[in-house]
Order: structure tokens, then sequence, then C-alpha cells
């Protein structure tokens, strides 16, 4: 390899590097966002304000996507540059074959996240399912008995 090929593959080896760096701050982003939303309990809070708004209004009606206790605004600003930055990163790293393979999966990840999604809902299904049982069973059990 001649001094100009060596120094190109390092300069795309920095470039893909520090894409890398911007995209992992987007991705943990996300993973933080996703933890406070299940510790705060976030369906359940739009669920107490959608019950709220039904009783004032007869009915829960649409809500705003930017409305309080929406996700999207704290999730908007990040996505463009984590996304961009994937992106970015997977072009510039694609000629290192040691790195493609986990350029790949980068590349993968939106598929991913939908499938992710999808098996998301089962998940929310059945701890709802769960929660319902175990509230009906302790309003049973809870239940004075003549």
């Amino acid at each position: 390899m001649n001094m100009e090929a060596t120094q190109s593959a390092a300069s795309r080896r920095v470039l893909t590097a520090t894409l890398l760096d911007v995209a992992q701050l987007g991705h943990a982003h996300w993973l933080f966002g996703n933890v406070y939303e299940a510790v705060v309990k976030i369906p359940e809070r739009l669920a107490i304000e959608a019950s709220d708004r039904a009783g004032d209004r007869g009915n829960a009606g649409p809500t705003s996507v930017l409305g309080p206790g929406s996700p999207v605004p704290y999730y908007a600003p990040v996505a463009p540059v984590a996304l961009a930055s994937t992106a970015a990163a997977v072009i510039a790293g694609w000629g290192d074959r040691g790195a493609r393979r986990w350029l790949t999966i980068e590349a993968e990840r939106d598929a991913r996240i939908r499938l992710w999604h999808r098996i998301n809902i089962v998940r929310i299904a059945t701890a709802g399912g769960a929660l319902l049982a175990a509230r009906k069973a302790q309003r049973v059990i809870a239940t004075p008995r003549i």
C-alpha cells in the first residue's frame, strides 16, 4: 500500500470512529429515555390523562403528539443526529472489512427497531392483561364476604 492510500484509510477510520461516537450518544439517549419511560410509568400517566379528558368532554379524543407526557419532544431532537451519524458511519467505514460486520448491524438497525416495536406490542398487551387480572383478583379478594 502506498503512503497516500494508508493516510486515506486512516482518515476514513478516524471519521468512522467519530461518527460512531455521535451515533452511540444518540442510541444511549434513546436507551435511557426508554428506561426513564418505564420507571416513571409513562403509559399509565398517559392513560390517566386520557381518562381525565374523557371525563371532562365525554370522550378522550385525539391528543397532540407534542402534548404533556408525549415522548416526541424528548426524542425528536436526537433522532436526526443519531440516524444521520449512523448512516454516515456505515458509508465512511464500509471499506474496513473488520468493521463491516458491525456496521451492517447499524445498517439493519431500523428493521430491528420495527421488529422490536411489533414484539413490544405483544409484551405490553401481556403486561396489561396481567395487570388487569391482578387488579380484578385484588378487588375480589378485598370484597367482604358474608
